[in-house]
Parts: C-alpha cells; sequence; structure tokens
C-alpha cells in the first residue's frame, strides 16, 4: 500500500511539476497570454497588467516547488510527507486565488484543485502508513 500511495504521490507531483513549469515560462515569455490563449481581459479586475507576474509566481509556486518536493521525496521519504501536504496546499491555495481574482472556473481548476486535495490527503495517509510501520517495528 505505502508503495501504491508513494507512486500515485510521486505522478501528481510529476504533472504538477510539468504542467505548472510549462504554463509559468509560457506565461513569462508572452506575458500578453496568448501562448496559452488567454486574454489579457482576464486580468482586468486584478492588480496584473500582464501575465508575467502570475507566470512567475505560478512556476515558483507549484512548478519549481514540486520539482524540488518530489525529489526529495524520492530520496527521502520517510519524513517529507508534510513537504508533499503543503504542495498540495499550495496548489488548491493558487487555484483558488486564481478563480476568486478572475471570476472563471474552468474544468482545469476543478482538476488541478482535485490534485492539490488528492496530494492533501494522500501525504497524510502516507504519514499514518509510515507511523504504522515505526509502531509494528517498535513491538
Amino acid at each position: 500500500m505505502k508503495i501504491l500511495v508513494k507512486t500515485i504521490l510521486i505522478a501528481l507531483l510529476g504533472m504538477n511539476a510539468l504542467t505548472a513549469t510549462y504554463g509559468g515560462l509560457n506565461l513569462m515569455l508572452i506575458p500578453n497570454g496568448s501562448g496559452l490563449g488567454l486574454p489579457l481581459e482576464l486580468l482586468s479586475n486584478t492588480p496584473f497588467d500582464s501575465y508575467f507576474l502570475p507566470g512567475l509566481i505560478l512556476l515558483l509556486s507549484n512548478g519549481l516547488s514540486s520539482i524540488f518536493i518530489g525529489w526529495i521525496f524520492l530520496t527521502h521519504s520517510r519524513h517529507s510527507y508534510w513537504m508533499v501536504n503543503a504542495q498540495g496546499f499550495m496548489l488548491v491555495t493558487y487555484i483558488v486565488v486564481q478563480v476568486m481574482m478572475i471570476d472563471v472556473i474552468v474544468p482545469l481548476h476543478l482538476i488541478c484543485g482535485g490534485a492539490g486535495m488528492l496530494m492533501i490527503l494522500l501525504g497524510s495517509f502516507y504519514e499514518q502508513l509510515l507511523k504504522g510501520r515505526k509502531k509494528k517495528l517498535a513491538a
């Protein structure tokens, strides 16, 4: 069970890393949003004039951090479950703030928000699996 949960978490972190890195870099390199088919009008009720800063925030908070946390989780998984939980929380927070700012919900928001919630739930479950293993070893 532990291997299955860890595999799912690595897959979620990997997908988040790939999509957030691609999206963040694209928004930074093409800040008018046309590279991703995003109209600038979406930013009309936000403090942003272009997609550069949202892209930078996306890249740092979800892209690069998921790469780092995925690597830590693969190599030092015994104490890194809390980092997976934090990444899930970061992803959910990013999506919630984005939806509140642009006042639009698309299916991708639901998918990404669900992935973030799944990271939180499975990260917590992974912690319990590790604690159960420690209790068995101590007995």
